[in-house]
């Protein structure tokens, strides 16, 4: 009996003097969220293990830490609510501004023995342009537009996926590939390999415009060249060498109304300002002789 019970105060001691171990978790990616709380805690499953409990505690980074290029310098105190806990929480923000950071844990049982261990935690967020993009089209006409304009951010390899998914010639291309027949509001969710997601935001705006809002008087439309289309400032109306007299254009919009009226002769290369008129699709009808041709063109933001 003696043996027995000499054997458990062996063991009991053992453990008791077994080495302390301190356990900061394991390195992981946070999901950070623009819109919404974030609340994430760090450290192991216990984070002490070992030695002579009650342990205490200690969180630290490698400071000063200085945020961004300014002269501010921080402490781990900044980043955690609590440094003195066994699993503190970050505190919510900061994840906006960091990649990631090393956070550092030393713990110290009832005895004086002291363990360390540290873990690397990484920070996933996508900030966005929130400026709406609008898009005028003809019928029939594609889209292109890089999404990087409007969504950045993100870790390792990304990838994406526009919806609703109408009219779409590849829904996961980094870009804007459409040519819808009717008006369609996108997004696009970008998604990084560590599955952090963008909020999806619809921010793009396919408008689609109709060739029979002006009845073409001639399909002959080789006799007049605009150019630059789409503009933002001025169209330079080209004709078709060969042509003499006098040359009619008017400017009209989607709805029919004339805008612009200009009148020139024997204008081979004619320029007219339309940095005054709104965002959309215009026609532009040019009446020579017994020519009648009208060409559309899309008016852009300056």
């Amino acid at each position: 009996m003696k043996n027995i019970i000499l054997f458990f105060v062996l063991m009991l001691n053992f453990e008791m003097n077994a080495q302390l171990t301190a356990n900061a978790g394991v390195d992981t990616v946070f999901c950070y969220q623009l819109n919404g709380t974030n609340f994430y805690s760090i450290g192991g499953s216990p984070s002490a293990s070992n030695g002579v409990p009650p342990y205490t505690f200690e969180w630290s980074i490698e400071e000063p830490y200085q945020l961004g290029g300014s002269s501010i310098l921080l402490s781990s105190d900044d980043f955690l609510d609590d440094t003195t806990l066994a699993n503190p929480i970050i505190i919510d923000g900061f994840g906006l501004s960091l990649d990631s950071m090393t956070f550092y844990l030393k713990v110290t049982d009832v005895l004086g023995n002291s363990a360390q261990d540290s873990v690397r935690i990484g920070f996933s967020t996508f900030s966005y342009s929130m400026e709406n993009n609008f898009f005028h089209i003809l019928e029939g006409d594609t889209v292109f537009y890089p999404y990087a304009s409007y969504i950045s951010g993100g870790l390792g390899t990304l990838t994406y996926l526009w919806q609703p998914n109408y009219g779409l010639i590849d829904s996961t291309s980094n870009l804007l590939w459409a040519n819808p027949s009717v008006s369609t509001d996108y997004y696009c969710t970008v998604t990084d390999e560590f599955g952090c997601s963008s909020e999806p935001l619809v921010m793009n705006h396919v408008i689609v415009h109709y060739l029979d809002v002006i009845e073409l008087s001639n399909k002959d439309n080789t006799i007049l060249n605009l150019y630059p289309n789409p503009t933002n400032n001025e169209i330079e109306i080209q004709l078709k060498e060969g042509l003499m007299g006098n040359v009619n254009v008017e400017i009209v919009d989607e709805i029919g109304k004339i805008v612009i009226k200009k009148d020139f002769f024997d204008a081979y290369d004619s320029k007219i300002s339309v940095s005054h008129l709104t965002e959309g699709v215009y026609f532009c009808k040019l009446v020579c002789g017994d020519n009648v041709v009208t060409k559309s063109f899309i008016k852009t933001k300056e």
